[in-house]
């Protein structure tokens, strides 16, 4: 189960994530579709630890991801399109 409440993110002067909610039921299959810009990867990377959110909360299995890094990490698989190295 992933559970993503009110996050948001912005560089600069541009939101990129403006308050998402949203709940996937274990079992259920879903996608992340919309244009560029709307702020997909940016919410994939905060979901796998790549990026650093301004607001909101993350649950995985009921685990936060934030006040449980390593937990939540255990959680969750990521496939790059291309080489994407996690630096720490």
């Amino acid at each position: 189960m992933i559970e993503i409440i009110n996050l948001k993110k912005s560089y600069k002067n541009v939101q990129a994530l403006k308050g998402i909610n949203l709940k996937v039921d274990k079992g259920e299959l879903f996608s992340l579709l919309g244009p560029n810009g709307a702020g997909k990867t940016t919410c994939i990377r905060i979901i796998n630890g790549l990026t650093k959110k301004d607001e909101g909360k993350i649950f995985i299995h009921g685990i936060d991801i934030f006040k449980h890094k390593y937990e939540g990490k255990k959680l969750c698989g990521l496939i790059p399109q291309s080489v994407n190295l996690d630096v720490d």
